[in-house]
């Protein structure tokens, strides 16, 4: 999944855009531009400077978009269209929840749809049966955040259980305090597009 951020002020009129979770072991700058490649040579970041004078957009998260790719393939001659359908944040539904003892945490197991996931999860409201947002490992969130692979008090967590805030998300549709709780309206397995809104 791609997260592309933007504040003209505090990023100097950079769009970043977060290709992959890898560091990037060197770059290549421009004067337009700069891209971080990992390892392997993989492209994980690029750096598009002055982007004010490309499109005028809001500040903070931005949806990763076919104006994006275009601007990107245009001032970086790099393709990235092969990330624009990417969404790591899926409707699950807890179907196992533990307390971790002397914790306020919770061992869980989530179904996605296709696998069923170790998460730990700290809200108050998860409980087994709940219909859950879930950021996938590989998602990031609004904040620029990348979910990986965790491990909490020695428990595997493949993943996060999203609130209303984390995500980003003014509609009243949602409860406000804890993880979203979803009805039945949203179906285990489809992915969940309002933090793209």
């Amino acid at each position: 999944m791609i997260g592309v951020f933007y504040n003209k002020n505090s990023l100097k009129d950079t769009l970043l855009i977060n290709v992959s979770g890898s560091d990037a072991v060197s770059t290549k700058e421009e004067l337009k531009y700069s891209i971080g490649f990992d390892d392997k040579n993989n492209i994980c970041f690029i750096n598009i400077f002055n982007f004010s004078n490309y499109l005028g957009v809001n500040e903070g998260f931005i949806k990763y978009s076919s104006e994006i790719i275009s601007i990107v393939n245009k001032v970086c001659n790099v393709d990235l269209s092969e990330h624009i359908d990417n969404n790591d944040f899926v409707v699950a539904e807890v179907v196992e929840c533990e307390d971790i003892q002397g914790t306020h945490l919770h061992k869980c197991k989530v179904f996605n749809g296709v696998n069923t996931l170790d998460i730990v999860c700290g809200a108050k409201n998860v409980r087994r049966q709940l219909k859950v947002v879930l950021a996938q490992v590989g998602s990031i969130l609004p904040n620029g955040t990348r979910i990986n692979k965790g491990k909490l008090l020695n428990h595997d967590s493949f993943g996060m259980l999203c609130s209303k805030k984390e995500l980003n998300i003014n509609s009243d549709e949602f409860n406000e305090s804890g993880i979203i709780e979803l009805g039945s309206n949203y179906q285990v397995g489809q992915k969940f597009d309002k933090v793209f809104a």
